[in-house]
């Protein structure tokens, strides 16, 4: 039996966008503030006025590796192993489900999915993007807060590994102290971060074929 890359992904959120990340985007769960002030003889301290806005998810579909095919022989499962990087602004969801087409096959073959050991029929990936610019050669990266004081955003938490301009790194701490969050990294920067650009959680995890 030849296992072909037979993986589809579905996010349970409706209304996927496929537009990936070659933008600057603010992350879900952050707060946008607008404020006016007004301005006018004779009136010592500016009247201001102020609107706070809470950015929603942006779903996107994510990237899924393409591992070579594998043979299986009569009988014997084959088992196959993907990466899938996040290109939403936030935490999503995706279920893994397979489309299997089997010629001059008698019987059924089904798919099932693993990841650490464990069987799994779906995968959460965190996201952010970068507060401000940081220069190539450190290691802490300042991030909007998703709203709450405490050790992760936006479903980044320490050991996960994420890929910021398209090099892979792995977060050693997350601190969000409810206004902005510092997320550390193992090591430093190889390339310089813009304000927007995006943090982008990758997993791995295995698709068994039987019989």
């Amino acid at each position: 039996m030849n296992i072909k890359n037979m993986i589809k992904l579905g996010s349970v959120v409706i209304g996927l966008s496929l537009s990936g990340h070659a933008f600057a985007a603010a992350p879900a769960d952050s707060t946008l503030r607008n404020t006016a002030e007004l301005t006018y003889t004779g009136l010592a301290t500016p009247i201001t006025a102020s609107v706070d806005v809470t950015v929603s998810l942006t779903a996107a579909a994510p990237t899924l590796s393409a591992p070579v095919d594998t043979t299986a022989a009569e009988g014997q499962s084959a088992t196959v192993s993907y990466t899938i990087t996040s290109n939403a602004n936030g935490s999503d969801t995706y279920n893994l489900t397979s489309n299997n087409t089997l010629n001059n096959v008698t019987g059924t073959s089904g798919a099932t999915y693993s990841q650490g050991g464990g069987n799994i029929t779906s995968i959460t990936l965190g996201a952010s993007s970068a507060l401000s610019s940081v220069a190539a050669g450190t290691n802490t990266i300042t991030v909007p807060s998703d709203g709450g004081p405490d050790s992760e955003v936006n479903n980044l938490v320490a050991g996960d590994t994420v890929v910021i301009g398209g090099t892979v790194y792995v977060i050693s701490s997350v601190v969000d102290n409810g206004t902005t969050a510092s997320i550390a990294l193992t090591t430093n920067l190889t390339a310089a971060v813009n304000a927007g650009d995006p943090i982008l959680e990758q997993q791995s995890f295995d698709m068994t074929v039987a019989n």
